[in-house]
Parts: structure tokens; C-alpha cells; sequence
């Protein structure tokens, strides 16, 4: 739950910097959970949204997507075509 929030200030104080100084509550536990060793860590990494609107994530995600789908479907209709070979049916 801590991480949610944080990533949930984190993006507000992106896109609202002057309106989210006034939620001092919000932004000391952001800052106490930002020193976390895990949290340094996956700043640190190429995981870390770092962007307002990700849409490189999104997009590699969808390409990721596609090409298990055509992977998946390839490896499907190879399986057809043995089965019905064999005469096996597999429906």
C-alpha cells in the first residue's frame, strides 16, 4: 500500500507541483519511503516510471503483447497441422 501511495505522489507532484506543497503529511511519507533501500534501488532501475505519461512503457507492452500473440497463434496452427496429420482432432 506504501508503494502505491508513493508512486501516486510521486505523479502528483509532476503534474501539480505548487497544489501538492500544501499536503505536508503526504510528502514526508513520500520522502521517509523514498529512502528505503528497496525503493532507491528500483529508482535506480530501468523499471522506475520516470515520465508524467509513460507511453513508452505502454507501447512496449502492446509490442510485447503482439508478438506473443503471433508466437502463440504460429505455435497453434503448427499443433493444427500435426494433429490433423495424425488424424487426431483436438477441438
Amino acid at each position: 500500500m506504501d508503494f502505491a501511495v508513493y508512486e501516486i505522489v510521486n505523479y502528483l507532484e509532476k503534474l501539480y507541483p505548487i497544489e501538492i506543497q500544501k499536503f505536508n503529511k503526504i510528502r514526508a511519507l513520500r520522502a521517509r519511503f523514498s529512502q528505503l533501500p528497496e525503493i532507491i534501488s528500483y529508482e535506480n532501475s530501468q523499471r522506475a516510471v520516470t515520465s508524467i505519461c509513460p507511453v513508452q512503457y505502454f507501447n512496449e507492452f502492446k509490442e510485447g503483447k503482439q508478438k506473443n500473440n503471433k508466437l502463440n497463434s504460429s505455435v497453434s496452427s503448427t499443433n493444427s497441422k500435426d494433429s490433423s496429420q495424425h488424424g487426431m482432432d483436438l477441438e
